[in-house]
């Protein structure tokens, strides 16, 4: 029988290893400023480590919620109507990042990024197993009070081995939340310029609209604009994380002791004055 460790045994607090579940880019939220999804508490799914690759580009499953398109007989429809179908647009959000160079250069990043991570967790798990066995070996020639003293340290780097796994984890979700809303902030200006090219008064997302006619979807139009004006966005990304850096160092330097920079008097001690 393997030995406790306080009042959990150690095959509880290894497996508890087994609960982080990696991020893949398609497990992502679609808007613009997603929310941060909650990672698998199963402590059984081992397999969920490594997790599945992501399906190729072009191929992915219909959505849900997705409009019926039509598409009407031609000379069907009068001018009024034929003007007012210009003056509308729908794009499919989820096809202008999955399907755009941005979108495609992210996923593959995704999928190697969450393999490196479950690569990571599983060598993590295996180091634990082993430390814990070659502990259970030697019970048997330690005294209690040393045994207990290992198995306490044991229990702690356990702990601290799954909060590094998690920091891992949440780095890789905020990674990929920040990479699709710069995505759409980017793709905002882009979209304009579509609808104005286009004579179009507004621009809805599929996910709003139950049926259409097929002629007013700009998504494929929206994709090709948004390849040649920001390509992969690694260049936005860049510039991003350039200009958050030097925020963030203009605001060290003006409050370099950690308070506020106060008044000139405040800053003077008093039997200067």
């Amino acid at each position: 029988m393997r030995p406790t460790a306080g009042q959990a045994g150690w095959a509880v607090l290894l497996a508890a290893l087994l609960g982080v579940a990696p991020v893949l880019a398609q497990d992502l939220p679609l808007s613009p400023a997603p929310q941060a999804p909650s990672p698998s508490a199963s402590p059984s799914d081992a397999g969920g480590l490594a997790g599945p690759d992501l399906p190729p580009p072009g191929n992915q499953p219909s959505r849900q919620g997705a409009p019926l398109r039509v598409t009407p007989p031609a000379g069907s429809l009068d001018g009024a109507v034929q003007a007012l179908g210009r003056a509308v647009l729908t794009v499919d959000q989820e096809a202008m990042y999955r399907r755009s160079r941005w979108g495609l250069r992210a996923q593959a990043e995704l999928a190697a990024q969450s393999r490196q991570v479950a690569a990571d967790n599983d060598r993590a798990f295996a180091d634990l197993v082993a430390d814990e066995d070659a502990l259970t070996a030697a019970r048997a020639t330690l005294s209690p009070d040393e045994f207990r003293a290992r198995a306490a340290r044991f229990d702690e780097r356990v702990t601290a081995v799954r909060a590094e796994r998690q920091a891992a984890l949440e780095a890789l979700t905020e990674t990929a939340e920040r990479d699709r809303a710069l995505f759409f902030q980017a793709a905002a200006p882009v979209l304009g310029r579509v609808m104005a090219a286009r004579g179009a008064l507004v621009v809805l997302d599929q996910r709003t609209v139950l049926i259409a006619d097929e002629r007013i979807d700009a998504t494929a139009a929206t994709i090709a604009a948004l390849d040649a004006e920001l390509g992969d966005g690694r260049e936005i990304i860049a510039a991003a994380a350039r200009a958050q850096a030097e925020a963030a160092e203009d605001e060290g330097s003006s409050d370099p002791i950690g308070g506020r920079p106060g008044s000139e008097a405040e800053r003077t001690p008093q039997g200067a004055r």
